[in-house]
């Protein structure tokens, strides 16, 4: 009882108090950080988050000579989904759509909610034949979902190093592909350049 005098028991006391306050501190940072990395929504990491993914693999893949590919989606008559059931009904079925493609992904793969109703997937360590089977097992798992109206998905695809070697132009890349797919009634694959023994979906 009597092991330690006034003065260090105050002493101890005024540190304890100092190291909870550094570990509170701490702990409310990596929280912090951790919202800011993530999409309040879906749960899914957000812009920011695939900026740093994508900068870090483009590295990677120079210096081991590997290649990924990047995928720009795009949730078709969603806007039509929102303007008739409202925004509140289009946040679920982003919440539940959002989960049936990651569950289609594997885990070393990426996916964000880039904005809105687009998202992005990267996919290390990936040719083209095996980017057009995720996309198109995403695509058919989202189309078979019993939504009206039919919320369907455009895909656009870019691949590292052979379509660009930066991140701008690659991003650029997939979402021109995106683009066209959604411009030639959705529901379908566009890759930035055509895979050998493959067909544009």
């Amino acid at each position: 009882v009597n092991g330690f005098s006034q003065d260090v028991i105050l002493l101890l006391s005024s540190l304890s108090a100092q190291i909870a306050i550094a570990i509170d501190n701490a702990r409310l940072y990596e929280e912090t950080k951790k919202l800011s990395m993530t999409d309040p929504l879906t749960g899914m990491s957000n812009r920011r988050s695939f900026e740093f993914f994508v900068e870090a693999e483009i590295r990677r893949a120079e210096r081991y000579r590997r290649t990924f590919v990047l995928m720009m989606i795009d949730f078709d008559n969603f806007k039509d989904y929102n303007d008739q059931y409202g925004h509140m009904a289009g946040d679920i079925v982003l919440q539940k759509l959002s989960k049936i493609m990651k569950e289609i992904i594997r885990d070393v793969d990426f996916l964000c909610r880039y904005g809105g109703d687009e998202f992005v997937v990267v996919l290390p360590e990936t040719d083209a034949s095996f980017a057009l089977d995720v996309a198109e097992r995403m695509r058919k798992k989202i189309a078979s979902q019993k939504i009206q109206p039919k919320i369907t998905l455009s895909i656009g695809i870019a691949s590292f190093p052979h379509d660009a070697r930066e991140k701008s132009r690659l991003i650029d890349l997939a979402d021109q592909a995106c683009y066209e797919a959604k411009q030639r009634g959705g529901n379908r694959v566009i890759f930035t350049f055509k895979p050998k023994d493959s067909k544009q979906a």
